[in-house]
Protein backbone atom coordinates (compact mmCIF):
# COMPACT_ATOMS: atom_id res chain seq x y z
CA UNK A 1 0.00 0.00 0.00
CA UNK A 2 1.28 3.47 -0.88
CA UNK A 3 1.66 5.97 1.94
CA UNK A 4 -0.07 9.17 0.72
CA UNK A 5 2.20 11.34 2.88
CA UNK A 6 5.35 10.11 1.16
CA UNK A 7 5.58 11.68 -2.30
CA UNK A 8 6.64 9.66 -5.29
CA UNK A 9 10.05 10.17 -6.77
CA UNK A 10 10.01 12.82 -9.49
CA UNK A 11 10.98 10.15 -12.02
CA UNK A 12 7.85 8.16 -11.17
CA UNK A 13 5.31 10.93 -11.82
CA UNK A 14 2.99 10.54 -14.76
CA UNK A 15 2.41 13.53 -17.01
CA UNK A 16 -1.05 13.99 -15.48
CA UNK A 17 0.32 14.00 -11.92
CA UNK A 18 3.11 16.40 -12.94
CA UNK A 19 0.61 18.83 -14.50
CA UNK A 20 -1.78 18.67 -11.52
CA UNK A 21 1.00 19.52 -9.09
CA UNK A 22 2.19 22.30 -11.38
CA UNK A 23 -1.32 23.78 -11.73
CA UNK A 24 -1.80 23.62 -7.96
CA UNK A 25 1.44 25.58 -7.54
CA UNK A 26 3.11 22.96 -5.37
CA UNK A 27 5.31 21.12 -7.86
CA UNK A 28 8.47 23.09 -7.00
CA UNK A 29 7.85 22.93 -3.25
CA UNK A 30 7.74 19.12 -3.39
CA UNK A 31 10.29 18.71 -6.19
CA UNK A 32 12.68 21.70 -6.16
CA UNK A 33 14.61 20.34 -9.16
CA UNK A 34 11.54 19.70 -11.32
CA UNK A 35 11.88 20.88 -14.91
CA UNK A 36 9.46 23.56 -16.13
CA UNK A 37 7.78 21.13 -18.54
CA UNK A 38 7.01 17.45 -18.23
CA UNK A 39 9.16 15.08 -20.18
CA UNK A 40 9.55 11.38 -19.61
CA UNK A 41 11.77 11.52 -16.58
CA UNK A 42 12.35 7.86 -16.02
CA UNK A 43 15.07 6.22 -18.01
CA UNK A 44 13.64 3.43 -20.13
CA UNK A 45 14.47 -0.01 -18.90
CA UNK A 46 17.48 -1.67 -20.42
CA UNK A 47 16.61 -4.34 -22.95
CA UNK A 48 16.44 -7.91 -21.74
CA UNK A 49 18.32 -10.68 -23.54
CA UNK A 50 16.19 -13.16 -25.43
CA UNK A 51 15.51 -16.40 -23.60
CA UNK A 52 16.56 -18.51 -26.60
CA UNK A 53 19.03 -16.53 -28.72
CA UNK A 54 19.86 -17.83 -32.19
CA UNK A 55 23.58 -17.54 -32.88
CA UNK A 56 23.54 -19.21 -36.29
CA UNK A 57 24.03 -15.87 -38.06
CA UNK A 58 26.96 -15.01 -35.80
CA UNK A 59 28.51 -18.41 -36.44
CA UNK A 60 28.22 -17.97 -40.21
CA UNK A 61 29.82 -14.52 -40.10
CA UNK A 62 32.64 -15.76 -37.85
CA UNK A 63 33.35 -18.56 -40.33
CA UNK A 64 33.54 -15.94 -43.11
CA UNK A 65 35.96 -13.89 -40.99
CA UNK A 66 38.21 -16.92 -40.44
CA UNK A 67 38.17 -17.54 -44.18
CA UNK A 68 39.28 -13.95 -44.81
CA UNK A 69 42.13 -14.39 -42.34
CA UNK A 70 43.20 -17.64 -43.98
CA UNK A 71 43.01 -16.07 -47.44
CA UNK A 72 44.94 -13.02 -46.19
CA UNK A 73 42.26 -10.75 -47.62
CA UNK A 74 42.47 -6.98 -47.12
CA UNK A 75 41.90 -5.29 -43.77
CA UNK A 76 38.93 -3.32 -45.11
CA UNK A 77 36.96 -6.52 -45.71
CA UNK A 78 37.78 -7.73 -42.20
CA UNK A 79 36.82 -4.40 -40.67
CA UNK A 80 33.42 -4.46 -42.37
CA UNK A 81 32.87 -8.04 -41.31
CA UNK A 82 33.73 -7.18 -37.68
CA UNK A 83 30.91 -4.63 -37.73
CA UNK A 84 28.50 -7.18 -39.20
CA UNK A 85 29.50 -9.70 -36.53
CA UNK A 86 28.83 -7.14 -33.80
CA UNK A 87 25.43 -6.23 -35.24
CA UNK A 88 24.46 -9.87 -35.71
CA UNK A 89 25.55 -10.71 -32.14
CA UNK A 90 23.49 -7.84 -30.68
CA UNK A 91 20.49 -8.94 -32.75
CA UNK A 92 20.94 -12.57 -31.69
CA UNK A 93 21.07 -11.65 -28.00
CA UNK A 94 18.47 -8.83 -27.87
CA UNK A 95 16.25 -9.32 -30.92
CA UNK A 96 15.79 -7.69 -34.31
CA UNK A 97 14.65 -4.31 -32.93
CA UNK A 98 17.62 -3.65 -30.65
CA UNK A 99 19.14 -1.01 -32.92
CA UNK A 100 15.95 0.76 -34.01
CA UNK A 101 14.28 0.86 -30.61
CA UNK A 102 17.19 1.11 -28.16
CA UNK A 103 20.68 1.78 -29.53
CA UNK A 104 20.13 4.20 -32.44
CA UNK A 105 17.92 6.64 -30.48
CA UNK A 106 20.70 6.96 -27.90
CA UNK A 107 23.64 7.45 -30.23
Amino acid sequence: MVNPEVPKRLEDLTEEEFEKLKEAGILRSIYPNAPPKYSPLRKPASPEPLLNPDFSGVTDLCKQYIQLVEDRTGDEDKSDLKQYIFEEAMTAVYGKDIFDKYINPRT
